[in-house]
């Protein structure tokens, strides 16, 4: 299955482009985007890399990996999410996402996050979404627990940032949810 465009209530999920890379690389450098998972600002060169790199596998992986722009009402773009098979005989898919801080707070995270679970659930035959993050990202957590997931566990200090341990939590929702 290519990926399609996806429309919310305020927002269009349109599969990346190499247009829309610019905005990605300049929100994933923004200070309050990484400082949950990564150790230090991003690189243009490797954030080039992952987002050229998203949209070759959604050609590579068709039917098993979408990576969307997210555009407001105004046609703005203001983060992305991402959708990946993680196990076929499963049918479960991992969920990610990114907000530019600008638009934080206004919910277009979570409906982009239930936009997308939707599809999931209706277009790929789910059975169960999971996402995860680091237990100190409040804004992430509380987005996955609007969007319907429910908090499964908290895996203790399983990841390293800046030279201290954190503790990450996995959301998940399942078809019959």
């Amino acid at each position: 299955m290519k990926p399609k465009t996806l429309k919310g209530k305020r927002i269009l999920l349109k599969p990346i482009a190499e247009r829309d890379i610019s905005f990605l690389c300049k929100m994933a450098a923004s200070n309050k985007v990484y400082k949950y998972e990564e150790d230090t600002k991003p690189s243009l060169e490797r954030c080039l890399m992952k987002y050229v790199g998203n949209i070759e596998k959604m050609r590579t992986r068709e039917g098993e990996f979408f990576s969307y722009i997210i555009l407001n009402e105004l046609k703005a773009p203001v983060g992305e999410v991402h959708l990946c098979l993680d196990n076929t005989k499963t049918r479960s898919w991992e969920v990610g996402f990114a907000l530019s801080p600008v638009y934080w707070g206004i919910g277009y995270a979570t409906e982009s996050v239930k936009t997308i679970l939707e599809f999931a659930f209706d277009n790929l035959g789910a059975h169960r979404v999971y996402g995860c993050c680091n237990a100190l990202n409040i804004k992430s957590s509380k987005c996955m627990e609007r969007a319907g997931m429910v908090k499964e566990a908290q895996h203790r200090e399983s990841r390293l940032l800046r030279g201290e341990w954190c503790d990450e939590l996995v959301y998940s929702i399942l078809e019959q949810d």
